[in-house]
């Protein structure tokens, strides 16, 4: 692509606001011509890269608006600060698989124990 194309694409991916394609499309162009991807699996790729730009920064609005004292996650969870937790179990849960196979999930204890039952 020559180099006024490239720059007249990104004014106009710039224009509209679309960051996610604009950081993505050259990567994803090679990986359209090397693997012979068709326009609607190359625009796809293109559309999906957007679409998780924007859902991370949903996510990040929301979470500002919430205003956390602290953001935990469960990949910085300490599982050896509580050994009765079955670190594979909570993991397994975090899928939320329990969901689409219609389980109920049932945590019992007081709190801050942590013990559950499934």
């Amino acid at each position: 692509m020559s180099n006024k194309l490239t720059s007249y694409l990104e004014s106009q991916l710039q224009a509209l606001k679309l960051k996610g394609i604009l950081t993505h499309y050259q990567e994803i162009t090679e990986k359209a011509s090397q693997n012979n991807l068709s326009y609607q699996e190359y625009l796809s790729l293109l559309l999906e890269e957007e679409l998780k730009r924007k859902n991370d920064g949903t996510v990040k609005t929301k979470i500002n608006k919430a205003r956390f004292p602290y953001i935990k996650t469960l990949e910085e969870f300490d599982f050896s600060f509580q050994p009765s937790l079955r670190e594979k179990e909570i993991i397994a849960l975090s899928s939320l698989d329990f969901i689409e196979k219609k389980e109920n999930v049932i945590f019992l204890g007081p709190p801050g124990v942590g013990n559950y039952a499934k």
